[in-house]
């Protein structure tokens, strides 16, 4: 019998043990997520223009008159979702609310869909969001090309992005993929250059052959380098 109440208080004195162990966890846990935590009743956002600020707040978790308890981490993580957002921070302001920064991404183009609508799209191809009608080719440069080809446009922009003599980036108009075919390049004075597929190549020979145009007062109004080692140059309209 004794032994049999020697046990039970043993088990009793490690219940009770791990019930203090458990509590004292908790009571840990709690105070370093409440160091953390923002008790938010309002907020403001900074930085945000292609993302509504209403957007912005729902994501977060942040609706108008309710009080919520946010870990700015989740916060982070939840706004990093969103297509534009490059960068988040949140800060407590002198009211007791938040104040939300946000960083966007800078469209690098616009993507020419095939239902006639237009994407911006990031240096590396990524979507960020639609374009409001009638902007598109007065802002960025439109890419026409299918899904496969949208890089090698990608890549011609990014050579036209450190042109010296050649079209820079905002010279472009558009950029069209003709499938392995190549790509054309369309500027805003409107002028064509067709640089076929050897992109890296055929870029370093439109700059001697712009820079030697430049230098003589000349402005053509296409120039074909799909030919190897060989420039076509034309001044007349519409020459194919």
């Amino acid at each position: 019998m004794r032994n049999l109440k020697n046990r039970g208080k043993k088990n009793l004195r490690k219940g009770g043990a791990a019930k203090v162990f458990l509590a004292v966890v908790i009571v840990v846990a709690v105070f370093f997520v409440s160091r953390s935590a923002l008790l938010i009743g309002n907020a403001s956002v900074e930085g945000a223009r292609a993302v509504s600020e209403e957007n912005i707040l729902r994501t977060a978790g942040l609706y108008s008159g309710e009080k919520v308890l946010l870990l700015p981490g989740a916060v982070n993580r939840a706004l990093k979702s969103e297509p534009w957002v490059e960068t988040v921070s949140m800060t407590r302001d002198f009211r007791g609310g938040a104040v939300i920064k946000i960083k966007e991404k800078k469209p690098f183009c616009l993507l020419a869909m095939p239902n006639g609508t237009f994407f911006y799209i990031d240096e590396s191809g990524v979507p960020l969001g639609s374009a409001p009608a009638g902007l598109h080719g007065m802002d960025f440069p439109v890419v026409r090309a299918q899904p496969a080809f949208v890089s090698e446009a990608l890549a011609a922009l990014n050579l036209s992005s450190s042109a010296v003599s050649a079209p820079g980036w905002d010279d472009i108009s558009e950029v069209v993929v003709l499938g392995e075919s190549g790509v054309e390049i369309f500027t805003r004075p409107g002028q064509r250059i067709d640089l076929g597929a050897d992109l890296k190549a055929h870029w370093e020979k439109l700059e001697r052959i712009t820079s030697n145009l430049r230098a003589r007062g000349l402005s053509p109004k296409y120039i074909n380098l799909r030919r190897k080692g060989v420039g076509i140059v034309s001044f007349r309209e519409g020459v194919n």
